[in-house]
């Protein structure tokens, strides 16, 4: 993903990862948001391929959570123009997708629907992006409370907020963190962004190639533990809510599975136009494939493919809709930024000039400093 008020530094090794955390968030979709959890029959008669439906669960979860740590290790720049800009992309997609649909005649007109298409911060229509726009608005004070604490007392503050987050909100949901979709959640993840990247030495030790293996390793681990637990207490993983948790973007193993996998690709030497590219466009991908309309449609015709064909043919015909999911909704999005960058942005840039004319006062965010 990427979105207006990430650095304009961009290291394709990075920029990758935006990648690669877009297309993990499409295998979670397709898989856990279509299939849920692997039955006790499933585990019972099927046990590899119940193994391989949770690792790949394991595996997929910690895209949010890679492209959260990109935008700490980064700093988010909060600009009045970036968080417009961010609202026109959110907008774009869900007025565009909705008057598409209703043109084509598969979704009715309905005058509230309209509405609400005009309202792409809905909470109740998806979770994320009202939660990264604050994360944008609090990044000012996240950037400040990391540049002036030094390594040491940044490194106790994440400690005792893991500890707390862990005892408080992912044993006992007493804190709003509501299994990670939260903005107290978005703002532990961003401060360790923000740790690797003002003190990088302390990981400097470590190969790609080992912080890549243990992601491997960790998140099949955590995964075989499950469905042993699941074999032998005959107890569904949906339906213990420890093991449920495991599987969660707050689970610290799942938090730990992001960072190294984050580190994996930060000992990457990469550069490439086309990576910066596509990797403008990932949020677009998410905007599309999650909106209200659509996402039905996505797990609804990947359940039909799993009813038509056999479990190899299935696997590659859904791998093949979401690489032509991601790429459709790149091509769109360079569409929305040509929009952006010939007729809004001028505007606002007209608008903002005028602001500061007439004498009336504007917001200046602080500048992070790496």
């Amino acid at each position: 993903m990427d979105t207006p008020s990430s650095s304009s530094s961009r290291a394709s090794n990075f920029e990758l990862l935006r990648i690669l955390a877009m297309l993990l968030i499409l295998i979670l979709h397709a898989n856990f948001l279509t299939f849920r959890f692997p039955t006790q029959e499933a585990i019972h008669t099927r046990p590899l391929l119940a193994l391989g439906q949770v690792w790949s669960e394991a595996l997929a979860i910690v895209g949010v959570n890679v492209f959260i740590l990109i935008s700490g290790y980064f700093s988010i720049k909060a600009r009045v123009k970036g968080i417009v800009s961010l609202l026109f992309q959110a907008l774009f997609y869900t007025f565009g997708v909705y008057c598409t649909l209703v043109l084509l005649g598969v979704e009715p007109f309905g005058k509230s629907e309209l509405i609400g298409s005009l309202m792409p911060l809905n909470r109740k229509a998806e979770w994320f992006l009202p939660t990264y726009l604050g994360l944008m608005l609090f990044s000012p004070l996240l950037n400040a409370f990391a540049q002036r604490t030094d390594e040491r007392g940044l490194r106790h503050y994440l400690l005792l907020f893991f500890i707390i987050e862990f005892l408080l909100g992912f044993m006992n949901d007493q804190l709003e963190v509501k299994d990670g979709y939260s903005l107290f959640s978005f703002a532990g993840i961003y401060l360790v962004g923000r740790y690797l990247k003002l003190y990088p030495e302390h990981f400097s030790s470590w190969r790609g190639r080992n912080f890549f293996l243990s992601y491997l390793g960790l998140t099949l681990a955590q995964s075989l533990a499950l469905i042993v637990y699941a074999y032998v207490t005959k107890e569904s993983i949906m339906g213990s809510p420890l093991t449920y948790k495991f599987l969660r973007y707050v689970s610290p193993i799942n938090i730990a599975a992001s960072i190294l996998l984050f580190l994996a690709f930060s000992r990457l030497s990469l550069r490439s136009t086309i990576i910066n590219w596509v990797s403008s466009s990932t949020l677009a991908v998410y905007l599309i494939h999650c909106n209200p309309h659509l996402i039905g449609r996505y797990t609804g015709f990947i359940k039909g493919l799993n009813e038509q064909y056999p479990t190899a043919t299935f696997i590659v015909l859904v791998i093949g809709f979401i690489l032509a999911v991601f790429a459709g909704s790149i091509l769109i999005d360079k569409l929305r930024q040509l929009l952006w960058k010939r007729v809004i942005s001028p505007l606002y840039d007209a608008g903002a000039c005028l602001w500061k004319r007439v004498g009336l006062p504007s917001i200046q965010f602080p500048e992070p400093k790496d």
